[in-house]
């Protein structure tokens, strides 16, 4: 079982994604912005992986990719993005990869590709 951080503003793919982890018996802390993501990590920085979405309500998760390589370097991050027409998908890659980002999914993706990706990584 992994203890996951879920950084997405969303919240049909926060629920979507709370019932596919609870059938892996994951446990799954959410977050719906950038800046409640922040204060989690600052509060309690034990997670086994962060699910992070690119594009969120109060910015793009740049600052926040940054923030956990610089403090949490040890920790997988999978980056979750649909694009949203800001970056083609090729950028959006190359700044996840130079943030220590391993893996990448591009919305919309189905359950086991997400479930594919936390066991590859916790």
């Amino acid at each position: 079982m992994a203890r996951i951080l879920l950084i997405e503003d969303d919240p049909a793919i926060r629920k979507f994604m709370a019932r596919l982890l609870a059938t892996q018996a994951h446990d799954m802390i959410e977050a719906g912005s950038i800046e409640t993501g922040i204060a989690l990590l600052n509060e309690d920085p034990h997670f086994d992986l962060a699910i992070v979405d690119f594009w969120l309500g109060d910015g793009d998760a740049i600052s926040l990719l940054d923030r956990i390589q610089d403090d949490f370097p040890q920790m997988p991050v999978i980056l979750v993005t649909g694009g949203g027409g800001h970056l083609p998908m090729e950028t959006t890659m190359a700044l996840a990869e130079m943030r220590g980002v391993r893996q990448v999914i591009q919305k919309p993706f189905r359950a086991a590709q997400m479930l594919d990706a936390i066991s590859a990584l916790s």
